[in-house]
Parts: C-alpha cells; sequence; structure tokens
C-alpha cells in the first residue's frame, strides 16, 4: 500500500484536517499509529475497515516496540489549512512518526486517524490514511 486513503475517508481526509486545525470540536485530534509488520492485511483489505478497532481486530495488529506511542496532533501541532489553487492540490505536513530516535524495527505501515474528542474511544476513532 503506497500513499492510500481508506475507503470511509474518502473525499473526507482535507476537512477532518482542517476541523482538528480549527478545534472543533474542542480537543480534536489526528493520530498517528504504526501497525507492526507480521500480520499485516493485504492492502484490499485494510482500505475497507471504517474504525481503528476494526482495523486491528483481525491479524493486522499496532506495533508494539520498546519506546512506541502513538503520536496525538491537535490544532498547535500541524499547518494551517492552505490549498495551493495553482497545482489543484492540497498538502500538508505532521511532525515526525511516532518513536523518533526509539529503538523501533520498520513499520509495517502508518496509518493517521481521527479522533472527534478526547472522550472517543478507538471504535469511534475513523481512520483516515496510510502510507
Amino acid at each position: 500500500m503506497g500513499n492510500e486513503v481508506f475507503n470511509i475517508a474518502k473525499g473526507r481526509v482535507a476537512e477532518l484536517y482542517n476541523r482538528v486545525d480549527l478545534n472543533d470540536p474542542a480537543n480534536s485530534a489526528l493520530i498517528i499509529i504504526l501497525l507492526a509488520t507480521t500480520g499485516l492485511e493485504a492492502d484490499t483489505a485494510l482500505r475497507d475497515f471504517d474504525t481503528v478497532s476494526a482495523l486491528v481486530a483481525g491479524t493486522t495488529n499496532e506495533a508494539t516496540n520498546t519506546g512506541y506511542a502513538r503520536k496525538v496532533l491537535t490544532d498547535s501541532d500541524i499547518s494551517a489549512f492552505a490549498p495551493d489553487d495553482t497545482t489543484t492540490e492540497w498538502t500538508s505536513t505532521s511532525p515526525t512518526r511516532p518513536g523518533p530516535g526509539s529503538p523501533m524495527t520498520a513499520p509495517g505501515r502508518s496509518v493517521n486517524s481521527s479522533r472527534p474528542t478526547t472522550a472517543t474511544q478507538r471504535a469511534g476513532r475513523m481512520p483516515t490514511s496510510c502510507r
């Protein structure tokens, strides 16, 4: 899977990013999780999952390496939403993936997900993109 958008998030990624940037709703965030290489399901299966819980319910698992932690990005961590009218594209940058400087092995995939509020449990978090 190269840069892939989960089916549930197609057409919504920019808006979910913008909502976090505007802190709407309050305490919304983007969360980056890493998937373990072992047991990683096929690309065609991964893109069909609608929640982070469903994503890791089968053979695909979140990484458990020493030093690994999910990366939570709030409005203060991301750049302002700004589409490029010249190239007709929108790109975003985010801080480094989870575990910088930790003794991690290469992850199977890096998954971005959307969390509407701090109270939202894993079952309510939407996976948005994967690389």
